[in-house]
Formats: C-alpha cells, structure tokens, sequence
C-alpha cells in the first residue's frame, strides 16, 4: 500500500473518530440537544421523507439503538487512542504511533461495518418506492457534502494535504 493510500486510510479513521464531537457542536449550535437530539432531528426528517410506517419507525429506531450500543466501546477505545496517539507524538514514540494507527484503522473499520448493516437491514424494509426516495435523498446529501467539502477529487481538505481518492 503507497503511503497516499495509508494517509488517506488514516484520515478518514480520524475523521470518523471525531465525528460524534463535531455533530454535538454543531447540534449545540442549532438548537442544542447534543448529538442525540441530533440524531432524533434527522431521523425525524428521514422519516417524514420517507413517509416510514408505525413500524419501520419501530424497526429503524431498533436499529439505532442496537447500532449505537454496538458502537459504544469502539467510539470509547477510538477516544483513548486519540489519547495515546498525542502522548506517543509528544514523546516522538514512531513504533506507538504505527501501532495506535493500525487499530484506529481496525476500528474505523468494525464502525463502518456497523454503519453499513444497519443501513442495509433498514433499507431491505422499505418499500419500492421508499427505496427511491431514500435513494434520491442519498444523492440530494451527497451532493450537498460535496459543495460542502470539496469535490471527491482533489478538493477539501484530502486534496489540499496530497491524498488521493
């Protein structure tokens, strides 16, 4: 693996680490409710959108809950690394720095894994045209992230520090 594609690996394991902070502040910032009023405003909007069922709002906040407990410890042992990981800069310790690199990346990883079979449990209950919508909504969210925080390719953050895609 080239040292762009560690970089980039090591980026986005970062960014997720940090993740739940930004959206506490941001959620602060628009109203407050922390990061769980947060959540319940987004689901609120997806479920509206969506026109979900009794049901599917029943099954959906299931998997949230189940997600979120899941995802607990990882988000704790992520908060220390992010710990460690200073104190080994600091200390200029190279061989703790790959180390507490590597597991971010584990970690990073099992949070996404999580993410993406939630989204997929939810996703194979709706309905045909719920899957449409949902799939419109994706887009409508990915194109508004992109505006946001630059074009996939060399824009944002990634493609002004040398990352590649």
């Amino acid at each position: 693996m080239n040292r762009r594609k560690i970089f980039t690996i090591v980026a986005v394991a970062a960014g997720l680490a940090v993740l739940p902070v930004a959206a506490q502040r941001v959620a602060a910032a628009h109203g407050g409710g922390g990061f769980a009023g947060m959540h319940q405003r987004m689901f609120s909007h997806v479920s509206a959108a969506l026109n979900l069922t009794d049901a599917q709002k029943v099954t959906a906040k299931q998997l949230i809950e189940q997600t979120q407990t899941q995802a607990t410890p990882l988000m704790q042992e992520m908060k220390q690394i992010r710990t460690d990981m200073e104190a080994a800069v600091k200390a200029n310790n190279t061989g703790q720095i790959a180390t507490l690199s590597g597991r971010t990346g584990q970690l990073a990883g099992q949070l996404a894994e999580l993410h993406g079979k939630a989204m997929a449990s939810f996703y194979s209950q709706l309905t045909p045209e719920q899957k449409a919508k949902a799939d419109e909504l994706k887009g409508g969210l990915h194109a508004s992230m992109m505006r946001r925080f630059g074009s996939g390719g060399r824009g944002g953050w990634a493609g002004h520090h040398g990352a590649a895609n």
